[in-house]
């Protein structure tokens, strides 16, 4: 079986979700060809030596330095996030009449799909978190959803349990969807807890030197109760994780999952503008696990926080398997 799969360059969520994906599928004798660009690309290569990685174009994605900022560099974006999925899809139709596939898998990237192939879709945003004008993008984003033959939600179904709220939980048009648990690659070690807190820095500029620098101050003041995490791989970042016993991030949804996995308690800093991690916030706002605070109230206070309840995230469970399975015919 030949599987090309694609992955969207927004931070190194999509990347590092998609891992797990991509190494059953090999473990199961796939032949897999990687596609994507610039940091995922890069993670990708080093995640999966072994397997080819080819280019795809860019998205124009740009942040500011403040929230409405970010949003109106994401508006002017809009145009050319458009001509990107254009190309990639005339890229990924060259890749086709050139050689044959037997699936298309695409984390986030609406133009790798094709008629003639059983495409699937990576999503946890079948609703878009938009501040304004949603009713119009989420029926932008519909449209780039219906070419899929198939769309897997990487969490649970059920919506008073689920981790991605009702950004997983399409209105009204009826979509192929599979609900396939929350994806991690981080694995679970047991081991000593001897870091207080692990601040992991990442995300787009300049937001991400605002961030690092902010929670720089804070541990001027505490060196000996707060490392922090920037720009590591993920065999660097692993060991730190598992030695944490609180984290402070970002509220990006594979952090989420991330920390469903592991059950640790966390303080979830959304990206000011990026307003899908500001609905994940909110959503989590009365997690007894996770405290949310905004990017301007980084401050000492935080440094003392213990969560109500240490035993948390009885919503995590993955079954990706049954999805994966799914793809290879059963043997007579």
């Amino acid at each position: 079986m030949k599987i090309l799969f694609t992955v969207l360059n927004w931070g190194l969520g999509h990347a590092t979700r998609s891992a797990p994906l991509i190494r059953a599928l090999t473990e199961r004798g796939a032949q897999v060809i990687l596609a994507g660009d610039g940091d995922s690309k890069s993670y990708l290569h080093d995640s999966f030596p072994g397997l080819e990685i080819r280019e795809l174009p860019s998205y124009p994605i740009k942040y500011g330095k403040s929230a409405m900022a970010t949003r109106l560099q994401l508006v002017q974006s809009s145009p050319g996030i458009k001509s990107t999925i254009e190309q990639e899809r005339k890229v990924v139709e060259q890749w086709i009449e050139a050689e044959s596939f037997d699936y298309i898998i695409s984390d986030n990237r609406y133009g790798c799909h094709h008629p003639k192939i059983p495409s699937i879709l990576i999503t946890h945003q079948l609703n878009i978190a938009a501040p304004f004008a949603s009713f119009l993008v989420n029926k932008v984003i519909k449209n780039y959803l219906k070419p899929f033959h198939r769309i897997w939600v990487p969490d649970v179904e059920n919506p008073e349990i689920n981790l991605s709220g009702d950004l997983s939980h399409p209105k009204a048009e009826s979509l192929p969807v599979e609900y396939i648990g929350p994806l991690s690659n981080l694995p679970v070690k047991p081991g000593k807890k001897d870091l207080e807190w692990l601040g992991i820095v990442s995300g787009p500029e300049p937001q991400q030197s605002l961030f690092y620098q902010a929670l720089l101050k804070i541990q001027a003041k505490h060196p000996l109760r707060i490392t922090l995490a920037r720009g590591l791989s993920q065999k660097e970042l692993t060991p730190l994780w598992n030695r944490a016993q609180k984290i402070i991030c970002r509220s990006g949804y594979s952090s989420i999952m991330d920390l469903a996995l592991h059950q640790k308690p966390a303080i979830l800093v959304p990206t000011p503008g990026q307003d899908e991690q500001l609905y994940l916030g909110k959503w989590f706002q009365n997690d007894c696990s996770f405290k949310v605070i905004q990017q301007n109230e980084i401050d000492d206070r935080w440094v003392d926080w213990e969560p109500e309840n240490k035993k948390v995230h009885t919503r995590w469970t993955s079954f990706y398997m049954e999805a994966i399975e799914s793809l290879f015919p059963t043997s007579n």
